[in-house]
C-alpha cells in the first residue's frame, strides 16, 4: 500500500493515512498509544490503542522492561526519540508509520481548559495517593466536569489505593477512549472547532507541517462521533521475566490494519 504522506506542490493529502498518537509520562516513556487510520473519501476514523505494556523484543536492549513498547521512546531529541518508536510501533503493526503527533500532560490540561472542561461519567469512584510525588487523585462516582488538571488526573488513573478497581491499562484504556469520544462530542456538538484546531496545534509536537495538520483536521470537521471508530490491538496480559506484557500477535494487528483500508 502506497501512502502519500506530503506533496509540497499540489499540498495532496492520501485517501488513507496513518497517523501515530501517544502521549509522554514521568521518565520520558510513552504512555497512551493511538494508531489512527484517516479515510478521506469516506471521512471515517479508526483508532486503535496498543497498550503501553506490549511486548517488543530487540536483542540488546538491556532489562525486560526494555521489551515494553512504551520504552521505545529514547533519543537525544524529540525528533530522534518519535523516530525511533515510529519504527518500533511499524514492528508491531506490520505497517510503515512516518508521521506521528505527542503530546504531553501539560498540553493536554492546556486544551481541555482551552474547550471549556468536558463532562465525564465517572464509572467508580476513583481514590489513589502518591505522597511521595504528592500527586492524589479523588472522584466520586457518577457524572463529574473535569477541567485540564482534572483531565490529566483521569486519563492517568490505573488503580486505587487498596487495589480495588485495579483494571490497569487495559481499564484504562476503555476510559480514555470514552473520555476522547466526550471531547470529540463536545467539539463537534457545541461548534468548538475555532477553539479546537489553534488548541489542538499549540500543544503538540509532530511532524506533520501545519497547513496539512490543518487540513487533515477541517477535512473531519463535519464527521460524527459516529464516524470515529474506537478498538485495541488483540491480545493478553501476562507476567514473564518478572515484568507484566501485553502480548500480542503482529500479523494480526496488520490483518486488523488493512482491513480498515
Amino acid at each position: 500500500l502506497y501512502i502519500n504522506t506530503e506533496n509540497e506542490q499540489t499540498g495532496y493529502i492520501s485517501d488513507i493515512k496513518y497517523i501515530l498518537c501517544f502521549g509522554i509520562a514521568e521518565y520520558n516513556l510513552a504512555d497512551t498509544i493511538v494508531l489512527l487510520v484517516l479515510d478521506y473519501e469516506n471521512t471515517t476514523v479508526n483508532a486503535v490503542n496498543i497498550p503501553r505494556d506490549t511486548y517488543l523484543y530487540t536483542p540488546g536492549r538491556g532489562d525486560a522492561t526494555q521489551s515494553k513498547i512504551n520504552s521505545y521512546y529514547q533519543g537525544e531529541s524529540n525528533e530522534e526519540s518519535s523516530s525511533k518508536f515510529l519504527k518500533a510501533c511499524s514492528r508491531v503493526m506490520g505497517v510503515e508509520l512516518s508521521s506521528y503527533i505527542r503530546v504531553d500532560y501539560k498540553g493536554i490540561e492546556n486544551f481541555i481548559d482551552r474547550i471549556g472542561g468536558i463532562d465525564i461519567n465517572v464509572p467508580f469512584t476513583m481514590i489513589y495517593d502518591d505522597n511521595q510525588d504528592n500527586f492524589h487523585i479523588f472522584f466520586r462516582k457518577g457524572w463529574n466536569h473535569l477541567n485540564g488538571a482534572d483531565s490529566v488526573k483521569y486519563l492517568r488513573y490505573r488503580m486505587n489505593n487498596n487495589s480495588v478497581n485495579s483494571e490497569g491499562d487495559i481499564g484504562r484504556i476503555e476510559r480514555q477512549q470514552d473520555f476522547l469520544k466526550a471531547v470529540i462530542s463536545k467539539i463537534l456538538n457545541e461548534n468548538k472547532i475555532s477553539e479546537a484546531v489553534p488548541a489542538a496545534v499549540n500543544n503538540i509536537k509532530t511532524n506533520i507541517k501545519p497547513d496539512e495538520l490543518i487540513k487533515i483536521i477541517m477535512n473531519f470537521s463535519n464527521s460524527k462521533v459516529d464516524d470515529i471508530k474506537f478498538s485495541m490491538i488483540e491480545g493478553y496480559a501476562q507476567n514473564k521475566y518478572g515484568t507484566n506484557f501485553y502480548f500480542t500477535d503482529y500479523n494480526k494487528n496488520y490483518a486488523l490494519i488493512k482491513s480498515m483500508t
